[in-house]
């Protein structure tokens, strides 16, 4: 149960950060860097089944606190998840230069396929393509997956320490049951 709890302080904590500080540290930023990082960690490093289980909450939340429009992002991560999860297995990513490099280029195709997803749902939708590329090609863009990179990084040393103690913490608690 303490698990659980962390879990969710840790995520609450999380998109909050996202929401009151980041977005207003940083308003050119297009994507949820935080949270979109944290989901890409979480793809890449854990099983699918895990996973799914971590970025629900995570993804609704955002959904509920930002102010975009609903379920597009949860939608999107749901999607990420399952696409980061079957590439990454296939192809057998380790944490060496060659799988941190192909992790940052999947980071800035994850975060193109988010304005492309942003766009098909949004009301911009049905405009021209004149008007998608200049949504989906445009410096904010580019400004935020530079953002992304050292993020990236950042998210992965929290997520490693994170899980490291959530995992003893599981341990602690199992060994005490007899």
């Amino acid at each position: 149960m303490k698990i659980f709890f962390l879990w969710f302080i840790f995520i609450l904590t999380l998109v909050t950060f996202q929401v009151s500080f980041f977005d207003i540290l940083f308003p050119w930023a297009i994507l949820p860097v935080w949270v979109f990082s944290f989901v890409l960690i979480w793809s890449l490093f854990l099983p699918f089944p895990q996973v799914f289980f971590q970025v629900i909450p995570t993804a609704v939340l955002f959904d509920i606190f930002s102010f975009g429009v609903p379920g597009v992002f949860s939608l999107y991560a749901i999607c990420l998840v399952y696409m980061t999860s079957f590439l990454s297995r296939r192809v057998s990513i380790e944490y060496n230069v060659i799988g941190i490099v192909f992790s940052l280029l999947f980071s800035f195709f994850a975060l193109i396929g988010y304005q492309l997803f942003s766009f098909l749902f949004s009301v911009a939708g049905s405009s021209s393509m004149s008007f998608f590329f200049s949504f989906v090609f445009s410096r904010d863009v580019f400004f935020s997956w530079f953002l992304c990179v050292p993020i990236f990084f950042v998210v992965s040393w929290i997520h490693s320490r994170f899980d490291r103690y959530s995992t003893s913490l599981s341990q602690n608690e199992f060994s005490k049951i007899k």
